[in-house]
């Protein structure tokens, strides 16, 4: 059995989510999305919280309602 990282990196969350650091950034200000911080100082993002949000994306695309918002894909 393969063992997936529980945490993600921020440029992973980008890429997997296919949205940008700034909407990755309000996201997490709203509370949508939570990070852990390392004892380096870098920021972690749960795994799981990325695959419902894969799962229901038209509806997490709606809670983001900023004017810049990134293009749905």
């Amino acid at each position: 059995m393969i063992k997936q990282k529980m945490l993600l990196k921020p440029r992973e969350v980008v890429l997997i989510l296919g949205v940008s650091k700034r909407t990755l950034f309000r996201w997490t200000q709203k509370g949508i999305l939570h990070f852990v911080r390392l004892p380096t100082g870098d920021k972690r993002y749960y795994r799981r919280e990325i695959e419902e949000i894969l799962q229901h994306r038209d509806e997490f695309r709606k809670l983001d309602n900023s004017p810049d918002q990134d293009p749905p894909k």
